[in-house]
């Protein structure tokens, strides 16, 4: 949203006139922010410590939910079914065809290296 110039004029003059002053500076604040970060530095390091004793349990909690879970059981003769699937798609995959540019290629090339 675009405000004239003449009306953004305006706000700005409304706003130094009605500027609440800033509160005075309080002089011990400075040092008394530095004693604090003295006091009490912070380091990812620190972060990393606060956390660290949540792993162990996080792992032994993920062990025992695999452990305990219900796990699907399948019936012979899924078993079966997904057994000849896999070999279909195992022996589709890693069967070499011909390929259609072979024969192309042979007699292109006895052409070429006659006219050399």
């Amino acid at each position: 949203m675009t405000v004239p110039p003449d009306e953004e004029q305006k706000l700005v003059n409304f706003l130094r006139q009605y500027c609440p002053d800033p509160p005075p500076a309080d002089p011990a604040l400075r040092d008394e922010i530095l004693a604090r970060a003295v006091l009490h530095p912070h380091s990812p390091r620190s972060r990393w410590r606060r956390w660290r004793w949540a792993i162990p349990p996080v792992v032994a909690a993920a062990i025992l939910a695999g452990w305990l879970w219900p796990r699907p059981s399948l019936t012979t003769a899924e078993l079966e079914e997904l057994e000849n699937y896999l070999i279909s798609s195992w022996s589709a995959s890693t069967t070499i065809e011909a390929d259609p540019f072979d024969d192309w290629l042979q007699e292109d090339d006895s052409a070429f290296f006659n006219d050399l």
